[in-house]
């Protein structure tokens, strides 16, 4: 076979699967609509009795379809979902006090559908790891598949460009030890170079359902960021779970990140370029970084987040610094006021500020 052959029966192929991942379903299947087909990580962590799940994919309206939970439980509802389907999953564990594998089972029996969908479970439980997860892939669902379960989390994914990306978001959620948030994010990130959605991936949704964060009382989502149609769905998805955690929750001890002296300029830029700083960015936190830190803070979130000391090194909260330094050049923030007229020392880089 010539090389131009090879590549037409490719291309053929490529263009049969966008087809059917595209069509909605036929109505002899008795189910209307995009299929969803996607990679996503559901995960519990009952240190803080938090939920949630991280998703992304090609279809619009990933956030508004894919992600199904509340307090206590998440599930990600894809492939052909079904809300019916989710929410029985959701009421066995809630109301029936069933774990996960158990309330997907009972689920899947009513479920006329059950070979078409794909779902992941996760859950506060009494077990050891206070957890308990569960995932069905149907026989039905598009190659490459692949899930995955952990003691605290379930992946699954399928239509995608190799079926390894279940172990590489895995390993990344294990490997990672921030929030629940933060290491659902990890997750999906680590599983763009291994593989993806074979039609492209422009939309994604990351939600964390608890009752034990601090404005818990407005809202069971303390974590809600969400991306439809974007080209650059990493960067889009990472600045709203930081812009959240950075915003509305206090400082989580987990999320603390050194300040090294790179991240320290960088810092120093973005507060001096929103006028609440007005020293050299030199990368040296000194008492008059720490002060422009809180000013930004008085204007553009709810919280106090100032950088703390322990063991001799400097740490800063990682949402709030990364928040910060990616969204300056977004122009999101109140300014603390106007830039100094006189900015002759804002790139004093030498080791002579090192004071």
């Amino acid at each position: 076979m010539t090389r131009r052959s090879y590549l037409q029966r490719a291309g053929g192929v490529l263009c049969s699967l966008l087809v059917l991942a595209l069509a909605p379903a036929s109505p002899g299947r008795g189910q209307e609509g995009p299929r969803f087909h996607t990679r996503s990580i559901v995960a519990c962590d009952p240190t803080d009795a938090s939920c949630g799940i991280a998703v992304v994919s090609f279809p619009t309206g990933v956030p508004a379809f894919v992600p199904v939970g509340q307090v206590g439980v998440s599930v990600a509802n894809q492939s052909f979902p079904s809300l019916a389907t989710a929410r029985a999953i959701v009421d066995g564990i809630l109301i029936g006090g069933l774990d996960a594998p158990t309330a997907l089972a009972n689920a899947l029996a009513a479920d006329p559908l059950a070979d078409d969908r794909q779902l992941g479970v996760a859950a506060l439980y009494p077990t050891p790891s206070g957890v308990t997860v569960a995932n069905h892939t149907g026989t039905n669902n598009f190659p490459e598949t692949c899930d995955v379960l952990g003691d605290t989390y379930a992946v699954q994914a399928n239509i995608q460009t190799s079926a390894d990306v279940c172990a590489a978001m895995a390993a990344a959620f294990e490997a990672n030890d921030g929030s629940l948030a933060r290491r659902l994010l990890a997750a999906l990130q680590a599983g763009s170079p291994v593989g993806n959605d074979v039609r492209g991936e422009f939309s994604a949704s990351l939600k964390v359902y608890t009752d034990a964060w601090a404005l818990a009382s407005l809202s069971e989502l303390g974590t809600d960021a969400n991306v439809n149609r974007a080209a650059n769905w990493e960067e889009e998805l990472a600045f709203e779970v930081n812009a959240f955690l950075g915003t509305l929750t206090p400082p989580d001890p987990r999320d603390r990140v050194e300040l090294t002296r790179g991240l320290a300029k960088s810092v120093q830029r973005a507060l001096k370029d929103l006028g609440c700083y007005q020293g050299p960015v030199n990368g040296v936190w000194s008492d008059a970084a720490e002060l422009a830190l809180a000013a930004f803070g008085s204007f553009n979130v709810f919280f106090t987040n100032p950088t703390v000391v322990d063991g001799g090194v400097r740490f800063i909260d990682g949402p709030l610094a990364d928040y910060l330094v990616t969204g300056e050049p977004r122009d999101v923030f109140v300014p603390c006021g106007s830039d100094s007229d006189d900015d002759s020392d804002s790139d004093s880089d030498s080791d002579s500020d090192s004071g």
